[in-house]
């Protein structure tokens, strides 16, 4: 699993974010055909939406329990049979 990188959110905010699989991970004309989001850590923090097109995964987040982390991960399968997920983690943080 390859980690995206490190965000902040503040508990009130409600944002998205984007894992992009196309260029650097998807051959010529391999499409995403399945994707899903999993968060984990303290109970508090809400996926409210995610979707996905051909090259992209997209999760919205509200929420989260101030001082702590949570990870999340985009699984996802190819139209040429490959699975693979990537992660990104969010620190909660009052701004």
């Amino acid at each position: 699993m390859s980690d995206l990188g490190s965000f902040i959110k503040d508990p009130d905010e409600v944002l998205t974010y984007v894992f992009d699989w196309g260029e650097e991970y998807l051959a010529v004309d391999e499409t995403i055909t399945t994707s899903k989001m999993k968060v984990t850590g303290p109970a508090g923090i809400n996926v409210d939406s995610e979707t996905n097109d051909a090259t992209t995964a997209t999760v919205q987040l509200s929420g989260g329990v101030t001082g702590f982390t949570y990870r999340v991960s985009n699984k996802i399968t190819t139209s040429n049979g490959i699975t693979a997920e990537r992660s990104i983690s969010i620190t909660i943080e009052q701004r």
